[in-house]
């Protein structure tokens, strides 16, 4: 009947939500993470601010417990689940029932959007999956075939395929536009309790409960591919890394594991601070790995071996951001110190401190060249320095509130910045001026990157792309179609309360594993994780200052 909000960087309690007359069942952010939902056993949802704590609004209409919500991609709809057996779909600014969807004969288990909105699907302990349209709140399809209650649901991330996984032991793909089957994998030795496509749709994982094994099907045919076999007891989280040629497995047996379809292999768990890791990143060419944590310290590492490179000392509280240069020949790093601290990889020695932010550090950008670094703080400035010598070139003034984002052009003559005043910049860097500004309705965990040669620029929440020609938006339809592979986004994670929470792109948190206790640190609480990718290589750094790398190379080759 209690939540608790806290801080993931300083893991500080922030509020104590109570409100709920009885047990919490499920709770989801807003898309862009200003509103935190809940839903209870006492058939209530309630909307917070998460970031003064406070109660928004208090919705009721469900008739029993609350088992699932979820939010629209673009945030303007929740949608709930319920034991009454409907799904309701709330606007969650004014807190009105929008829509009641009945036709399920028992309990509502589970509720998604497809990727683009236009569709929402329902699971039910009646054995049957329901599609719906939550604007007019028409049904679309039922579809059956499961022979117990529905348990699990996932949509490709095209929207064009639905996975359902149910207490009958068996895994079903459908097609998501007109509602026929595909196929059904029938094999789990008991429910199946966690589905994940993999980012290009080619590959459908599924798990069971209490069965060890790991199926690998065709996300086209649900034809099976291979069975994964290490946890010695069942899997019930589910995740592929970015790049969709890693595959994450979390147990109850306390394990998390990394797989390469071929092999299998878990490449080392690095040991050398007893400090949770903050941040981590990769260099381009993937061949060093460094970390920041709360010890004030940054790490090299080299991912292959596992083996600890260099230890750099100077900044005098915590590692907030860490960046390589393109070619790797320098490390920047920002710390709660306020400073940023440039570093030279090849000898381990630092180059520059460059101070001057009122508050601590949160984004970093090297220019193409690596002779400029663009610093931002908790203050609505960005500030250009000399990355070789330290010296600071400008201080760029524009944005009204924490600028969040920083990315260069390919060539280096723009800079883009996103900040919490809903607008994305563009500054010419060598005369420190603005050149346009975008309205982004919100951007809080935004990322941006321009296009391969530069004429576009995309920000992936909420999905808006510009044409730098004219700067003109970009019509939805043709978002990153000149971005594709060459602007992978980075992974985001959060632990809460040991469950690593993996989202990417727009899509929806996902809870991908649990964690070991000497991973994830105090499991009572929200624990910040840091995560990186490199090609084919994953690195998430977590409490107790452990790091893994895993190597999972030839997932689809």
């Amino acid at each position: 009947m209690t939540m608790r909000l806290w801080d993931p960087v300083t893991s500080k309690e922030i509020a104590t939500l109570r409100s709920h007359t009885d047990k919490i069942r499920t709770l989801r952010f807003s898309p862009d993470g200003s509103i935190l939902a809940s839903g209870s056993h006492d058939s209530t949802l309630r909307l917070w601010d998460p970031v003064i704590g406070t109660e928004m609004l208090t919705l009721k209409a469900h008739t029993s417990g609350i088992n699932a919500i979820c939010f629209s991609p673009n945030g303007s709809r929740l949608a709930s689940a319920s034991w009454d057996s409907t799904v309701r779909v709330w606007n969650p600014i004014t807190g009105a029932s929008v829509e009641t969807l009945e036709g399920h004969t028992d309990s509502v288990t589970r509720v998604e959007f497809s990727p683009d909105g236009s569709r929402l699907v329902s699971g039910s302990l009646d054995n049957t999956v329901r599609l719906w349209d939550p604007v007019s709140g028409a049904e679309i399809a039922v579809l059956e075939g499961h022979t117990n209650g529905v348990l699990c649901l996932a949509f490709s991330p095209d929207g064009l395929r639905l996975a359902s996984g149910s207490y009958d032991n068996a895994v079903r793909l459908w097609d998501s536009m007109n509602g026929t089957a595909i196929a059904v994998l029938k094999g789990c030795l008991t429910w199946v309790h966690a589905l994940v496509f993999s980012p290009d749709a080619s590959r459908l994982v599924a798990s069971g409960s209490v069965d060890s094994k790991i199926w690998v099907l065709d996300g086209i045919t649900g034809a099976e591919i291979t069975t994964l076999e290490s946890h010695n007891i069942g899997v019930n989280a589910l995740a592929f890394s970015s790049d969709g040629v890693r595959l994450a497995s979390g147990s109850n047996d306390k394990t998390v594991r990394l797989w390469d379809l071929k092999t299998g292999t878990e490449i080392s768990t690095p040991k050398g601070s007893t400090y949770r890791a903050t941040s981590i990143v990769f260099s381009s060419d993937g061949r060093h790995l460094a970390s920041g944590s709360y010890e004030k310290i940054v790490r090299l590492w080299d991912p292959k071996t596992g083996a600890e490179i260099a230890s750099l000392k100077g900044h005098t509280d915590t590692i907030n951001i860490l960046a390589f240069s393109p070619r790797g020949t320098r490390l920047a790093s920002g710390s709660e110190d306020q400073t940023v601290r440039v570093w030279n990889t090849t000898t381990r020695t630092e180059i520059a401190i460059l101070g001057g932010h009122p508050y601590q550090v949160e984004a970093l950008a090297f220019s193409p060249d690596e002779s400029r670094l663009a610093s931002v703080s908790h203050d609505d400035k960005i500030i250009l320095w000399n990355s070789v010598t330290g010296e600071k070139l400008a201080t760029l003034k524009g944005h009204m509130s924490w600028v969040i984002v920083l990315e260069f052009s390919p060539d280096g003559t723009r800079l883009a910045s996103g900040s919490r005043d809903n607008t994305v910049r563009l500054w010419d860097p060598a005369l420190a001026t603005q050149v346009a500004s975008f309205e982004c309705n919100t951007i809080l965990r935004s990322k941006l990157a321009f296009s391969e040669g530069g004429s576009r620029l995309r920000c992936d929440r909420p999905a808006h792309t510009w044409d730098l020609s004219s700067f003109d938006t970009v019509h939805r339809e043709l978002e990153g179609a000149e971005i594709g592979p060459t602007a992978p986004w980075d992974l985001q994670a959060q632990v809460k309360y040991g469950w690593l929470h993996v989202s990417r792109d727009e899509g929806e948190p996902l809870r991908v594993c649990y964690l070991p206790t000497e991973l994830a640190g105090d499991l009572s609480s929200v624990s910040r994780v840091a995560i990186a990718v490199s090609r084919r290589v994953i690195a998430i750094g977590g409490g107790n200052g452990r790091i893994l790398i895993f190597d999972l190379s030839g997932l689809f080759e």
